[in-house]
């Protein structure tokens, strides 16, 4: 049946996206209270040409990435479990999906490794009950699983 806008859905409105509620998050064994994640991966590009030459050559440099967590602080107090090694290294982080009701039933997920805490910060307002941490991580390693 059309809509009033004279559209017609074709495809089901549920089961195809993953979902957040139920991604499983892991930062050095523990996994609570984690409010936001973001991550990128790359390489430099450094680009050299020749004189009398419309050519173009690429040489890609090292691989590294960005990682950063938020989450709520509870009763272990303030930055737990993000000391790392006596390097800095936090291990194991990975992120994997899961599904469940009405949302797509992903697979798969993502492996961080060699993560060396680069800096730590908190945040609280007045408006606002909860106190949040985050912490910046560098990434050596960056892999689907």
């Amino acid at each position: 049946m059309n809509s009033i806008f004279n559209t017609a859905r074709t495809k089901p409105a549920t089961g195809r996206i993953a979902s957040s509620q139920y991604a499983i998050i892991t930062v050095g064994g523990n996994s609570e209270l984690i409010q936001s994640v973001q991550g990128s991966y790359g390489r430099q590009v450094e680009s050299y040409y020749e004189i009398g030459s419309t050519n173009v050559m690429w040489v890609p440099g090292a691989e590294e990435g960005t990682l950063g967590i938020g989450r709520l602080i509870g009763s272990a107090g303030f930055f737990s479990g993000w000391e790392g090694n006596e390097c800095g290294i936090i291990s194991p982080i990975s992120v994997n999906l899961s599904g469940g009701p009405c949302v797509a039933q992903a697979k798969g997920g993502l492996q961080f490794q060699d993560a060396m805490v680069v800096s730590v910060s908190f945040s609280m307002q007045a408006a606002s009950p909860g106190i949040t941490e985050d912490i910046q991580l560098k990434v050596g390693t960056f892999s689907r699983v």
